[in-house]
């Protein structure tokens, strides 16, 4: 074979693998992308957010109550309150403002009226404030009289066992403010004792020509 000849078949071999090169590179971009094992698309989906959804309760849970709304608790309230033992003799904070026999005349209405008004009897619904009637105003004397109590089968009768008195945490020093604490027994429709209960009243006094009296009260259950 000439010299020629092989020339030809080279250049011709050389024409033909630089084709197929070509065709290759063309057919590759023209052919549909395989995402089968793309990895990292695959995953993209995965790595959004989720919204997750809480029931009511854990959603509101520690969240701020509207200050607008009445939140009422009728269950007994643990409330402290000193030792009536311990004040026989306190530091008064009312010796600073008010005279020793205003300080004695106020304590002793206010005594009298909590054991008088917290001694309910069924039989009578309306006796204890009767008996209560000399050591409060009028107005106060009304508005209890417009919402007496009725005897219920469990809760018929209180009968009083001690009643101490003593200064609030925070007194006045423009009129008295005493707390009576009474512990009392509770007796049923059929005269058995059920319970026995604490009880603090919380009165508010108003001076008279004469005396003193209560003009407001407020009724705290510590024990029942």
């Amino acid at each position: 074979m000439g010299e020629k000849a092989k020339n030809i078949i080279v250049y011709s071999v050389m024409v033909i693998i630089i084709t197929l090169f070509l065709v290759s590179i063309f057919v590759g971009k023209t052919m549909p992308e395989d995402t089968s094992n793309d990895v990292s698309k695959v995953n993209t989906t995965s790595n959004q957010p989720v919204r997750a959804y809480k029931g009511r309760t854990e959603e509101t849970k520690g969240t701020t109550t509207d200050p607008n709304v009445i939140q009422e608790n009728h269950e007994q309230q643990e409330i402290e309150t000193p030792d009536p033992d311990t004040l026989k003799e306190p530091k008064s904070f009312y010796r600073k403002y008010f005279s020793d026999e205003q300080i004695k005349q106020s304590k002793k209405v206010a005594k009298q009226f909590a054991t008088n008004y917290y001694a309910f009897n069924g039989d009578r619904p309306t006796q204890h404030i009767k008996n209560a009637r000399a050591y409060m105003t009028d107005k106060m004397y009304q508005k209890l009289v417009e919402k007496t109590p009725k005897p219920t089968a469990t809760i018929y009768k209180k009968q009083i066992v001690s009643a101490e008195v003593y200064e609030p945490y925070e007194p006045s020093k423009e009129y008295f403010v005493w707390k009576v604490r009474i512990t009392g027994d509770i007796y049923n429709s059929k005269g058995k004792k059920t319970k026995q209960e604490i009880v603090n009243y919380t009165l508010k006094m108003k001076q008279t020509e004469e005396t003193f009296q209560v003009r407001n009260y407020m009724l705290n259950v510590l024990h029942h």
